[in-house]
């Protein structure tokens, strides 16, 4: 205790404010791991279990997981494993540890697995000043020295009791919490609005790209084209390996490699053999069942596996980056690869089979333009919630270390 308070506690509040003190922190909430289920455990109904992909902005999402054990086993060996309404949760491992969540408004039994950890606060500590504690980059710093020299982060019990918590008088610990709690309301409601702002795009997208609806002066029928008459299949090898190297992703497209936090292993001499891609390129992914089609824009090479298009026909880029994701598409895209195992390519031969919208190219510009307006709202409030949680980091890290007082 004494060397992480000389590392960072003592660092951060020289000198204690009256009334205040540090405590290990299991002497401030109760904690408990979840046990490590296998995979064989899991059935198709019964007790839904929560793991780390559930843990989202702050809540958990029930959507994201399909994993259950059955009641009678649950009854038998786990029933102190149950979420109860208010846990606080945490992701221990992967690349969210830390993350926090509040299990809110479950109608349903719920029990965790491996890589998540609950809290309750103990007497004496504020409910949400203990959230508010434990989503902190003060608490984190702690985790993340505690776990030095793993190659994956992966915390647990062990390190947990050896971590501090500063804590305040009870009423500052409450006034500290309710300041803390209007930036929180503020966050969630942004956060809603973005969801909201993304579910309209994804209507107009499904509208309008399918011609199901028209823009004004705009009429007559879209003309049909196969995918080998709109795009070609593009192998140049014509440059020297020293390009940045590029992977296709579901939700940023091709980026490169070294931003998708995937360390990937390739021999270095291999790169001259790989396929360069250019700004406005598509590539399809080796991940098919994500959607399969990912737009590029960015200069650089990919691996000989992927298959790079580009366009035979005039096209708006822009709109076929957003049709390529639409739900009509996907589903055209899934009816050729039906029992093909997860993750194999498509082949352009498979892709060139599939009939794909052609509106006239001034109608194409003047929808992207639409879905471009609708991004553009998307990311100023995109924007507006990353100035919030900024600005909440920056209250919390002098709230909890004692240099601003509300008391």
């Amino acid at each position: 205790m004494s060397f992480l308070r000389r590392k960072f506690i003592d660092k951060k509040i020289p000198i204690l404010p009256n009334g205040w003190k540090i405590v290990e922190l299991p002497k401030a909430a109760f904690f408990q791991e979840g046990p490590g289920l296998r995979n064989w455990q899991f059935t198709k109904k019964g007790i839904k279990v929560i793991n780390v992909t559930n843990l989202v902005n702050g809540y958990l999402d029930l959507d994201k997981t399909d994993r259950h054990i059955s009641l009678e086993e649950f009854n038998e060996k786990y029933t102190h494993f149950e979420v109860d309404e208010g846990d606080i949760v945490m992701a221990s491992s992967g690349a969210t540890y830390c993350k926090v969540a509040v299990v809110r408004d479950i109608d349903l039994p719920l029990m965790m697995n491996t890589s998540v950890i609950r809290y309750k606060p103990l007497n004496g500590v504020d409910y949400n000043y203990l959230k508010s504690y434990l989503e902190s980059s003060f608490f984190k710093t702690q985790i993340d020295f505690l776990i030095t020299g793993g190659a994956q982060p992966n915390f647990g019990p062990v390190h947990i009791k050896q971590s501090l918590i500063v804590l305040p008088t009870e009423p500052e610990q409450k006034a500290i919490s309710n300041i803390i709690s209007t930036w929180d309301a503020a966050i969630t409601d942004t956060q809603n609005l973005i969801q909201q702002l993304k579910l309209r795009k994804k209507g107009l997208m499904q509208q309008l790209l399918t011609g199901k609806k028209r823009l004004s002066g705009f009429d007559g029928e879209w003309e049909i084209a196969r995918g080998n008459e709109l795009f070609k299949n593009h192998s140049n090898k014509n440059h020297d390996g020293e390009l940045e190297v590029l992977s296709a992703t579901q939700d940023q497209g091709v980026i490169p490699r070294s931003e998708t936090g995937i360390d990937i292993k390739y021999d270095p001499k291999s790169l001259k053999n790989y396929k360069k891609v250019e700004i406005g390129d598509f590539v399809i992914s080796l991940r098919s069942f994500q959607g399969g089609i990912e737009y590029s824009r960015y200069e650089g090479i990919v691996s000989p596996a992927y298959t790079v298009l580009k366009e035979s026909k005039p096209i708006a880029k822009d709109f076929y980056r957003e049709y390529l994701k639409t739900t009509d598409f996907i589903n055209k895209l899934n009816s050729i690869i039906y029992g093909i195992r997860d993750g194999k390519q498509i082949s352009y031969k498979e892709f060139g089979t599939l009939k794909i919208h052609y509106p006239p190219i001034d109608e194409q510009n003047a929808i992207a333009k639409v879905i471009a307006t609708a991004d553009e709202e998307i990311k100023s409030f995109v924007k507006k919630l990353e100035s919030l949680e900024n600005q909440k980091k920056g209250l919390m890290q002098q709230l909890l270390t004692g240099q601003k007082r509300v008391i």
